[in-house]
């Protein structure tokens, strides 16, 4: 294999492990470290003291961007798809060859943060100020106890 295409295939595997690890964070339904749906962590609202008519709200808005968010989790899963597709094909394989799944993998995550977004601001106004403050002191937590689980992580190594 020349120094060329050796360079290429660095650059197609770096590319796709990068854009398969954004994808990752970016999939609904799915619970990174975070705990929930990106910009709002859903495992919080287990910590809160919810009372009846606010469970019920929060799982109708929910159910309101669930079709949407499947759609875009459909729609990004078929555009990784077809970028592993384009990088195995049979000959030569440039960057350019990736620029139609790259502005499509853009478009579907601004789409993504935007519902993530309208659900997000839609669960917190049923929050009290105080939920809210509980909420965010939980959040607060996770992040410390993630911060000595990396340090302990580091430092075993």
């Amino acid at each position: 294999m020349t120094k060329g295409k050796w360079s290429i295939v660095c650059i197609g595997v770096l590319t796709l492990g990068l854009v398969a690890t954004s994808l990752v964070s970016a999939r609904p339904g799915r619970s990174g470290r975070g705990g929930g749906h990106g910009l709002f962590p859903l495992r919080v609202l287990r910590t809160l003291d919810l009372d009846a008519d606010q469970q019920a709200n929060i799982d109708a808005i929910k159910a309101a961007h669930a079709d949407a968010l499947e759609g875009l989790k459909n729609d990004m899963r078929e555009t990784r798809e077809e970028l592993v597709d384009t990088f195995f094909a049979a000959g030569d394989v440039t960057a350019g060859d990736f620029v139609t799944q790259q502005g499509d993998l853009n478009q579907i995550h601004a789409a993504l943060f935007d519902e993530l977004l309208a659900m997000g601001l839609e669960i917190r106004a049923e929050l009290s100020p105080e939920q809210l403050a509980e909420a965010a002191a939980a959040i607060e937590r996770r992040r410390e106890l993630r911060a000595e689980m990396h340090e302990m992580d580091a430092g075993g190594n």
